[in-house]
């Protein structure tokens, strides 16, 4: 977690504040886990108003130097799932992965809202900057 916070503090001194804020980031988790909810309530109580208590689950966001790729993107962790996806900054489409399809909107809305910041932080990764992925864990907040 250091070295994350490292990496973060070494962006923010270098190109200004163009990152993913926590708060971003803890909006992304909340959408898939209000999908979740949702998607759990059995058929014939979907009618019926239940109390929503978030389930926190850990959720990665990272982008990695890759200077074979040229469009800009980010890989989702959810849960046990490494890698489980793998989605367009510019439009928020799905590019690949196993993550369940359930979540697509909710990551693809998340990803257009935060475009600049995803897009700064691409752009860095790709100039050579930092050395390692950037990812950021939700689990902690």
């Amino acid at each position: 977690m250091d070295r994350i916070r490292h990496l973060i503090a070494v962006l923010r001194a270098r190109f200004g504040r163009p990152q993913i804020s926590d708060e971003d980031l803890a909006s992304l988790r909340d959408l898939m886990s209000a999908v979740d909810y949702v998607s759990a309530i059995p058929p014939k109580e979907a009618g019926v108003l239940h109390k929503l208590l978030t389930k926190k689950q850990q959720i990665k966001i990272k982008m990695y130097q890759e200077p074979g790729h040229s469009r800009p993107h980010f890989h989702v962790d959810f849960g046990p799932h490494s890698h489980a996806a793998v989605y367009a900054v510019d439009t928020g489409e799905r590019l690949e992965g196993t993550l369940d399809q359930k979540y697509d909107k909710a990551v693809s809305a998340w990803a257009i809202a935060n475009k600049p910041g995803l897009l700064a932080i691409w752009r860095a990764l790709q100039s050579g900057n930092p050395e390692s992925p950037f990812a950021k864990s939700l689990s902690a907040l």
